[in-house]
């Protein structure tokens, strides 16, 4: 314990950290609101009117509390009644909710697990099955939809403001960018970040040394072209961060879909599944600037549209109220 302590404490010391967390006091001291987007999905107010969420007060996994209620239970309680509820949650990845319609109760299942597959024992006893990663090729039940990407972290709305004001300025320090770990999908990380440093077109900055968060979103905005590949499913949270603060994004063709499908060449640039085009296309968006500033536009509108919290809670509401009264 003492160990751990003493490298803290060292940690804090270097100079780069305290630099660090100058600059985030700073910007957290001077951030300005994000206006809000108007809601993407009609929600009808008499339908409101007569509906309920009934919202865990218990999770099978701890994490999953903290960040389902920042992203969907609070959002979901600024339009429709939202009453905390004991609801048993016996499935690994999954948060089980009530919904009520009119005085019919229906239980709809948020899988938020990293991988494609479904829990056909949740599926079975839900009425409304939302998949985080949903498979590109959809499954045999009709009750499961796309669930959209979750990006729980708290610093990228507190910051975005100012991290979508610096990538405004156009005052670029790297051409192409992509931190990855290792920690998931390893050869595939690996591999890419092989072919964008070995490569002489274009300044190429991240690789596979992680930093502190908040200092990788400013590395974002300060980039040209941003790389997308797997994490421990076929999304990662940096495409979130990506889209948020509205970069030019090259991934990976993903194996899943999100609720409102990413179209190629205009929310993003995809790459194929082996990676053989992607030093060319990294290279043909750092230098073209007009094409890629309005991929950047239309990844930043994506984001306010769709996967803002706001925006994801009206979609599974929307989604409840049409397919459950």
């Amino acid at each position: 314990m003492s160990s751990l302590i003493t490298r803290r404490v060292q940690h804090l010391r270097r100079p780069e950290t305290y630099r660090q967390l100058l600059i985030d006091a700073s910007w957290s001291l001077s951030r300005a609101p994000a206006e809000a987007a108007p809601l993407s999905w009609p929600l009808d107010p008499s339908m409101l009117a007569r509906a309920e969420v009934r919202w865990p007060t218990t999770y099978e996994h701890a994490r999953a509390g903290s960040r389902l209620e920042r992203i969907l239970r609070d959002p979901f309680a600024t339009l429709v009644r939202t009453v905390p509820t004991q609801i048993p949650q016996p499935h690994q990845g999954i948060v089980v909710m009530r919904v009520e319609i009119g005085g019919c109760t229906h239980d709809v299942v948020i899988d938020y697990w990293d991988y494609t597959h479904i829990n056909e024992d949740a599926e079975r006893q839900c009425s409304l099955y939302f998949k985080v990663n949903h498979r590109r090729e959809g499954y045999a039940s009709k009750k499961v939809v796309p669930g959209g990407y979750f990006q729980p972290r708290q610093q990228l709305v507190r910051f975005l403001h100012r991290l979508r004001g610096l990538r405004e300025r156009r005052d670029f320090s790297f051409d192409v960018y992509g931190r990855f770990s290792l920690e998931f999908a390893p050869e595939i990380r690996s591999a890419a970040v092989d072919l964008l440093s070995q490569q002489q077109r274009f300044h190429y900055a991240g690789g596979l040394k992680k930093v502190r968060y908040t200092e990788y979103l400013r590395e974002i905005a300060r980039a040209k072209v941003a790389v997308d590949l797997p994490g421990n499913g076929p999304f990662c949270y940096r495409l979130i961060d990506y889209l948020a603060i509205g970069t030019c994004v090259v991934a990976r063709r993903h194996d899943a879909v999100l609720h409102v499908p990413l179209v190629d060449r205009q929310h993003i640039v995809y790459a194929q599944p082996d990676l053989s085009d992607l030093v060319e296309l990294c290279d043909y968006y750092a230098r073209h600037d007009d094409e890629r500033e309005a991929i950047a536009r239309q990844s930043r509108l994506f984001f306010d549209r769709y996967l803002a919290w706001r925006q994801l809670a009206a979609y599974y509401l929307y989604t409840c109220l049409r397919r459950l009264s």
